[in-house]
């Protein structure tokens, strides 16, 4: 090979669509920085469709500098849609939540089909309504250090959302409900250290269920699965199975894996009082 072939700049004679597939590949700093090859590549990045903003990889020594940098990246590209939007954040304090408020806005008036957020802050994080109405997205995770809202949202319209996984967060009948009737395709649902104030799962297209390290209030008597003819798998591990009242009921169920953690100086139910299976 002369030198002729290595001076050639093969990488933009592919088409655009090709290289923002690469460009995705990237974190979005890295991406943002390709703009000062040439011309050509300006504006290339902006038709990423998938964006992953990490705090904690971003490479940014100031908190209030990252989110900045995510708010100006959302604003230069506009509403291009967005495919997978995922947004990892570090708090101590309220100071910035409104500008993250303001990113996942943005994020979801670009129609993503998976979204992935976390927050790692020990204040409760209020996440925006438009989540819980967004008719493109298909995979949810919503979770935190702390709870994520100070209340509930008052109505949730994911027509499209097949799978959810939420945590920690307190979940009650009318939340429950809320979310599975609002959630009318989910296949998939999985709720990570949440405290489980509910009574049944009622559900005719759910196939899995995965309860991870959460624990049933004390009020509650029992959980069961109703109009479960769909589910496949349920995967359980609750902290404070306290008596054989406090027992979750899985109906056609072909796949089970159930841990049980009592509570302390409480007798453990036997295994055959656990489980029902027709």
């Amino acid at each position: 090979m002369d030198d002729d072939d290595l001076a050639i700049d093969r990488i933009s004679d592919l088409p655009d669509s090709l290289i923002t597939q690469i460009l995705s590949l990237l974190n979005p700093k890295e991406a943002v920085c390709t703009c000062i090859l040439s011309k050509r590549w300006i504006d290339l990045w902006t038709f990423m469709d998938t964006l992953e903003f990490d705090y904690r990889i971003s490479g940014f020594d100031r908190k209030n500098k990252f989110l900045r940098f995510v708010q100006g990246v959302l604003n230069r590209r506009g509403l291009s849609p967005l495919n997978n939007f995922k947004l990892t954040w570090q708090s101590r304090s309220r100071r910035n939540h409104g500008i993250v408020e303001e990113c996942i806005n943005h994020a979801i008036a670009c129609m993503p089909r998976v979204i992935y957020i976390y927050m790692d802050t020990h204040m409760v994080f209020n996440l925006p309504n438009s989540l819980f109405n967004c008719g493109s997205v298909k995979e949810m995770s919503l979770l935190g250090k702390q709870t994520l809202w100070k209340s509930q949202p008052k109505f949730i319209n994911l027509r499209s959302l097949q799978k959810l996984e939420l945590g920690p967060i307190l979940i009650k009948d009318d939340l429950i409900r809320m979310l599975l009737l609002g959630c009318p395709v989910l296949e998939e649902l999985v709720l990570t250290r949440c405290r489980l104030m509910f009574n049944e799962v009622n559900s005719n297209v759910l196939k899995k269920l995965t309860i991870k390290k959460c624990s049933i209030s004390c009020r509650v008597k029992s959980i069961t699965l109703k109009n479960t003819s769909t589910l496949v798998t349920a995967d359980l591990k609750i902290s404070n199975v306290d008596d054989e009242r406090n027992l979750l009921g899985i109906i056609q169920a072909t796949s089970l894996t159930l841990w049980n953690s009592p509570c302390p100086g409480i007798t453990q139910p036997t295994y055959s009082n656990m489980l029902e299976i027709e």
